[in-house]
């Protein structure tokens, strides 16, 4: 009977493990108190994936520092642009979704272009993601908003915002070869 209680206990946890999906577990990263003071208020924007987990905060800093610089993306082979973001939020959402919304930005004029919906702890100060812009609503050259949302009342509040432009493919660089003598 006992052996039957353990097996049972030993499903149930396998079961639930394997129906939280991997990217809903890497959700719950936390880069530490310094990487949250540094870039609070902020999304980071890469091409490549972020690493689930940093030995310390340091380390974080050191890791998101050039990334947070980054602001130009090339688009991807499959023509659209594919994004890995990262958000450290002001302050905790306090809900249990927010929405990330992009703007195109022409001067002082700002064009709503989409927006996407994600669950989240309400206590949560960050999140990571990924994110496809496709070459139907987004064209090369104009720079583009991310930001993070939840709405609060009658207001819409603001987490965290990044800027940034969408560029070509990179070109390919043809290798020298060398004339044999």
């Amino acid at each position: 009977m006992r052996t039957i209680r353990l097996l049972t206990a030993l499903i149930l946890a396998f079961a639930l493990l394997d129906a939280v999906p991997a990217n809903a577990r890497a959700r719950r990263a936390k880069p530490g108190p310094n990487c949250y003071k540094e870039f609070k208020g902020k999304i980071i924007l890469d091409t490549k994936e972020f690493p689930e987990k940093f030995r310390t905060g340091k380390a974080c800093v050191r890791y998101m520092k050039p990334r947070n610089l980054k602001d130009k993306f090339h688009r991807s082979p499959s023509r659209d642009w594919n994004l890995y973001m990262f958000a450290f939020f002001n302050e905790p959402i306090g809900g249990d979704e927010f929405t990330m919304q992009i703007y195109k930005i022409n001067g002082e004029e700002e064009t709503f272009v989409t927006e996407e919906t994600y669950p989240i702890s309400p206590r949560l100060k960050t999140f990571f993601g990924q994110i496809t812009l496709s070459e139907d609503e987004f064209e090369v050259g104009p720079t583009y908003e991310m930001r993070a949302t939840r709405d609060v009342g009658d207001e819409e509040k603001v987490y965290a915002r990044k800027k940034f432009t969408l560029l070509e493919m990179k070109p390919v660089k043809k290798k020298r070869t060398r004339k044999r003598k």
